[in-house]
């Protein structure tokens, strides 16, 4: 048991937080009136040095960038079965929250496959071929339309995905092989 020194009820220890710097290892305020203590104090101290907390974050960061890089790296290397299960937790996270995206990608990628829709090779948005962009990418404005899908280039892609783009659609929907038979 120990006494509390703000408030000066006598608790059991689970009541204190640990501290290795104090003789008993424990804090000298109890959590309840450390919870009052920053209920009253971080609101203000939010608004006032959290942007300057963000700014000197960010300014460490690009300044120790490579460092840390190589640290991230190293410790992937020498932790592989942790770097694994991580990986796998993020996917399984990932799947759960975005079920419907994934589901209409696969019936995309596979009505492509069995050629229920033509693939061309140029963005649909901004015209350019196959071979003036790196790489192209099949853009779903609805994924509860899964063969609606068109061509765009990355950088398009990209611009659409974070409304840069307007997703009101000049681009030309990717044909059906009927579509294409008939002509």
């Amino acid at each position: 048991m120990k006494q509390c020194f703000r408030c000066g009820e006598i608790k059991p220890y689970d009541e204190f937080s640990k501290r290795t710097r104090s003789k008993d290892g424990y804090s000298s305020w109890c959590k309840d009136c450390y919870k009052i203590y920053d209920a009253k104090r971080w609101p203000n101290r939010y608004k006032t040095e959290a942007p300057i907390m963000r700014e000197r974050s960010k300014k460490y960061y690009q300044d120790h960038r490579e460092e840390k890089l190589e640290y991230i790296l190293d410790w992937m290397k020498k932790n592989p079965d942790k770097t694994r299960r991580a990986a796998l937790k993020y996917h399984e996270k990932y799947c759960l929250k975005n079920r419907k995206k994934i589901n209409a990608q696969n019936v995309a990628r596979r009505a492509i496959k069995l050629g229920k829709i033509i693939v061309p090779d140029i963005c649909t948005a901004c015209a350019k071929s196959r071979d003036q962009v790196r790489r192209l990418e099949l853009h779903h404005p609805d994924y509860d339309k899964p063969l609606e899908v068109y061509r765009v280039c990355s950088k398009c892609h990209h611009q659409i995905t974070r409304g840069e783009r307007s997703n009101e659609y000049p681009f030309i929907l990717l044909p059906k092989s009927s579509d294409v038979s008939s002509s």
